[in-house]
């Protein structure tokens, strides 16, 4: 009975992050199209514990903005 019990708590657990996950998932997308518009040769990478499929519902999202360049004016 508590093995039965303990296998539905999990089943709910992981399809509450599956839902987080995917929520994340599509407002990352949604950054890196931002992103991308107002910046030409840059992406948005993910990095911590929901790019290596850890994270919790409480979990943040590590995000870096690479290939940005610095442009500076000489007088």
């Amino acid at each position: 009975m508590v093995s039965t019990q303990i296998k539905s708590q999990i089943k709910l657990f992981e399809h509450k992050l599956d839902s987080v996950r995917k929520e994340r998932e599509h407002m990352i997308l949604i950054i890196d199209r931002a992103i991308r518009s107002q910046f030409t040769h840059t992406s948005v990478k993910q990095y911590g514990s929901q790019a290596n499929m850890l994270a919790l519902d409480s979990s943040d999202v590590d995000l870096a903005v690479t290939g940005l360049q610095h442009h500076s004016n000489s007088l």
